[in-house]
């Protein structure tokens, strides 16, 4: 498996817009070298699953985590200290809560399971003032 990950480290608030798609399943998003975000899962494609960078406990938010294979998509992850939040073609597809404050690392994005995820767009800004502007 291999990855495309920000030379730079990232510390909350930041956000991740990437326009991206998947030849047929699994498109992860990695940050400090844990996965935190997966849509098209392998198990389960129309299940959004999260990984709790802190602890790596996985849930997963039914129906929301489905993107048409073969189609460009606008994906964008927003991370602040106290939550993670999941966009897909302008579209809040879930979030996770939890105390994010204190992780700092690169951020990436990659394939599983055989996939092929094609990237037309990747960029990550830190974000300034109260709450990070999110």
């Amino acid at each position: 498996m291999s990855n495309l990950e920000t030379d730079k480290e990232f510390k909350p608030p930041f956000v991740a817009r990437f326009r991206a798609m998947t030849d047929k399943v699994e498109i992860r998003f990695f940050w400090d070298g844990s996965q935190m975000v997966i849509f098209n899962w392998s198990s389960n494609p129309q299940q959004l699953s999260f990984q709790n960078p802190i602890d790596g406990k996985a849930s997963g938010i039914p129906d929301k985590g489905y993107l048409l294979p073969g189609e460009m998509h606008d994906i964008e992850i927003r991370v602040t200290p106290a939550k993670i939040q999941a966009f897909a073609d302008g579209n809040l597809r879930g979030e996770l809560a939890g105390d994010f404050a204190a992780i700092e690392g690169p951020f990436g994005i990659g394939p599983a399971f055989g996939s092929t995820v094609t990237v037309e767009k990747f960029e990550v800004h830190t974000l300034e003032g109260p709450g990070g502007l999110l």
